[in-house]
């Protein structure tokens, strides 16, 4: 279930019994009122009621006052109440429910009153005249006898409307006591069991959230200390897809950390990681062998310790210092030193600024480089110079000058000038490739057109083109480059001789300059036999020729040669072929 869903239900569950509760008042407080207004109307009926049996029996006493004291004042008193009664009787009418028992009672009390009205309006003549005592006796005694049964009949009916509702006024108030203490019980009751559900669904809510994503802050505590973690958590809501992922995270950053640890172990390069005040703070088992020092006596120690004539006092003067050569020395123990190569890294850690400084000890390059250095002064001056005398020697030979030779021995002397030949341009190219690498070539790079350096080169190799019927075509252009004219010809002509050798007789190249972004690209197209891709990435290494009979024409320097030279001044050389089609090499270099 997912955690909003979770949410929902406990909210529902507490809105409900709210609900639950607020009806249970409603409900009281709508009976409560009803039992007021019922109570209410009680009182009404009865002070009505009352008042018409007070009414009648002033009515009836006037009468009777008047019979006795012949006063005129009962008289006229008793009139008000003969217009009043009715009035009331008729008011309390449209008060009552017509329905109920009162109103049929009153019904029953209005024909009452009636008939006592047309009684004594009858009697009431008789009653203002000058009658003998005798004869008012009989007319008193008269109508006493036609009055008295209705009056008590009429009182029966009034008091039983009263009886009924002081009754009822008397269970009303019963109710109502009954009713407040219901509402107060039930008012108790919702809020007790509105505390106890909200507690008990916090504690669900704790157990089922809060302590659950306890767990997972536990969790980011023990991965930060590198402790065991809390067993995963089982369930389909968001926190369980939390923790879940925070273990496969945990997990991954865990085989990444131990691979870093074996990388930094095991690495055959020194490692030393350090604050970013650069005391050191670890190192590898390299920098240990390397330095000839255990870790307990380098960490602890500023890196610039084991620095040789560094004065540097911060980080950054230390990268500025390193920077300016890529050779220094570092000490060691025994106060030895050894050169090496420094590279310093800035990185962070946990929030932290931290340095790795990585070194190798540059001893055997220097040994190889010196011995690099002897083999190319040997080749330049204990080989070349006498490959120049022995191809000197046997042109001097080819062109009789000691005389004609036989014709065997002129095609053995011709082989070897041909040897020889390939003997001095295999020496010149590892010269040029030796002092290329070493920076000590000298480029005098200049603005240059494009096609003024392609026509040096289709010069420079127009005989061999001529020998198998070629023809070079250069398409005109006015892009210009910033070059060494004569490095930037030597790649062209080993293009151009290239394609010429490899292509078919009678074929035709062509020579093209074309824009390419801040590049000017001179491209070499022929129609020869093309390279096979899987050597299209390593045509231009070292000694790589696409066959191996390919071997007699040259050593696979040349290629080499051109993306050295070509890298040099800025630039770079590329293959676009297809075989049984051909290929197109092409030379980019900056556009002036």
């Amino acid at each position: 279930m997912k955690l909003f869903q979770k949410c929902v239900i406990f909210l529902s569950i507490v809105t409900l019994l709210q609900l639950l509760i607020f009806a249970g008042l409603a409900n009281l407080m709508l009976k409560a009122e009803k039992e007021a207004d019922a109570a209410s109307y009680s009182r009404d009926v009865l002070t009505k009621a009352t008042s018409l049996v007070r009414g009648l029996q002033n009515w009836t006493s006037c009468i009777l006052l008047y019979l006795g004291t012949k006063n005129r004042y009962w008289l006229k008193r008793f009139d008000t109440l003969s217009e009043e009664l009715p009035k009331e009787l008729v008011n309390f009418e449209n008060k009552v429910d017509k329905n109920s028992d009162d109103y049929r009672d009153l019904k029953a009390a209005a024909e009452n009153l009636q008939y006592l009205f047309t009684t004594v309006a009858e009697n009431k003549t008789h009653l203002s005249s000058n009658f003998s005592y005798l004869e008012l006796l009989k007319i008193k005694q008269q109508l006493k006898l036609g009055i008295q049964p209705r009056v008590a009949e009429l009182g029966d009916l009034l008091e039983r409307i009263v009886a009924r509702h002081a009754g009822q006024a008397e269970q009303s108030q019963t109710i109502e006591d009954r009713k407040k203490n219901r509402f107060k019980l039930l008012l108790l009751t919702g809020f007790l069991v509105n505390i106890i559900a909200t507690f008990v669904m916090v504690l669900g809510f704790n157990r089922g959230i809060t302590k659950r994503i306890s767990i997972i802050a536990d969790n980011f505590a023990k991965f930060k200390r590198s402790s065991a973690l809390n067993p995963p958590q089982k369930g389909p809501d968001e926190i369980g897809f939390l923790d879940k992922s925070f273990h496969e995270l945990a997990s991954e950053l865990n085989e990444a950390s131990a691979k870093d640890k074996a990388i930094f172990a095991n690495l055959p390069v020194g490692l030393i990681a350090c604050d970013s005040t650069g005391r050191i703070e670890s190192v590898n088992p390299c920098a240990e062998a390397l330095l000839e020092l255990n870790a307990n006596v380098i960490v602890g120690r500023p890196f610039t310790d084991f620095v040789v004539d560094s004065d540097s006092a911060s980080v950054d003067e230390l990268d500025s210092w390193l920077r300016k050569s890529d050779k220094h020395y570092l000490r060691k123990s025994q106060e030895k030193s050894f050169p090496a190569h420094i590279a310093l890294s800035k990185y962070q850690h946990v929030g932290q600024d931290k340095l790795l400084i990585s070194f190798v000890d540059v001893s055997a390059r220097e040994e190889i480089e010196r011995v690099k250095q002897e083999f190319i002064s040997i080749i330049s001056h204990d080989l070349r110079a006498p490959l120049s005398s022995i191809k000197g020697c046997l042109l001097m030979l080819t062109q009789g000058a000691w005389g004609q030779l036989p014709e065997k021995a002129e095609t053995y002397v011709t082989l070897a000038s041909d040897e020889s030949d390939r003997l001095i341009r295999l020496t010149n190219d590892l010269l040029d490739i030796a002092r290329i690498e070493s920076g000590n070539i000298v480029l005098e790079k200049r603005t240059v057109a494009c096609s003024a350096i392609a026509e040096k080169a289709i010069a420079a190799v127009r005989s061999l083109a001529e020998d198998k019927k070629m023809i070079v075509e250069l398409a005109p252009s006015s892009l210009k480059v910033i070059a060494d004219p004569d490095r930037t010809c030597q790649i062209l002509v080993n293009f151009i001789s290239n394609a010429i050798r490899y292509s078919d007789e009678g074929t035709k190249i062509a020579i093209s300059i074309e824009s390419n972004d801040s590049f000017a690209q001179i491209n070499v197209t022929d129609r020869g036999r093309g390279i096979p891709s899987e050597l299209v990435a390593s045509i231009f290494d070292r000694f790589k020729q696409v066959q191996q009979a390919d071997a007699k024409e040259g050593a696979g320097l040349g290629l080499a040669i051109c993306k050295l030279l070509a890298e040099a001044q800025g630039g770079s050389v590329g293959v676009e072929t297809e075989v049984g089609k051909g290929s197109k090499f092409w030379l980019r270099l900056p556009a002036a």
